[in-house]
């Protein structure tokens, strides 16, 4: 998404601070969208996939001996399964994970609603002074998510060290 016109102008050639928050917020909305497809891709889906994968092909070449890893076609199904439901609960879309899916999603429909105002400006759909008013509430908006957000998964996350550190405890 380019902040420069057709024609060479900026967007934003009169109102100098909304040009600002149009690159900030153009900066921050991509570094969240990046991030998070970076973690889908690498994390969610192939740091669950590659380990299944590799049980399969150990599986393949081990045919031949005495202890193949799946036993029949029914436990394969079943670890596919598990993967899949870990996949799930990696990209949060589980049930028990339907707050931390919502804020994501809407956090990614303000990042759209902002790059439709934006095409909008770029055609000249819309004037600066229309346009600068609705990607400041955008923005406002798209920070509160992010902030609920950020609370939200450190608040899981300590509560998955104090889990932890309990169970570490009793074991000993």
């Amino acid at each position: 998404m380019s902040v420069h016109r057709l024609d060479g102008t900026f967007l934003f050639p009169t109102l100098a601070k909304s040009r600002q928050l149009l690159l900030h917020f153009r900066f921050v909305a991509q570094a969240f969208v990046s991030g998070l497809s970076g973690y889908v891709f690498d994390t969610a889906i192939r740091g669950n996939f590659d380990p299944f994968l590799s049980q399969l092909n150990f599986s393949l070449s081990t045919q031949d001996s005495r202890r193949p890893s799946f036993s029949d076609v029914f436990e394969l199904a079943q670890c596919h399964s598990a993967l899949l439901n870990d996949i799930l609960s990696a990209c949060m879309l589980r049930s028990g994970q339907k707050g931390l899916g919502d804020l994501l999603r809407h956090s990614m429909e303000i990042v759209l609603e902002f790059a439709i105002v934006v095409g909008d400006l770029q055609r000249e759909r819309m004037e600066e002074y229309q346009a600068s008013p609705i990607i400041e509430e955008l923005y406002k908006k798209f920070c509160v998510k992010m902030t609920m957000l950020v609370s939200l998964i450190l608040s899981s996350f300590l509560t998955l060290c104090l889990i932890v550190g309990y169970c570490y405890r009793q074991k000993f």
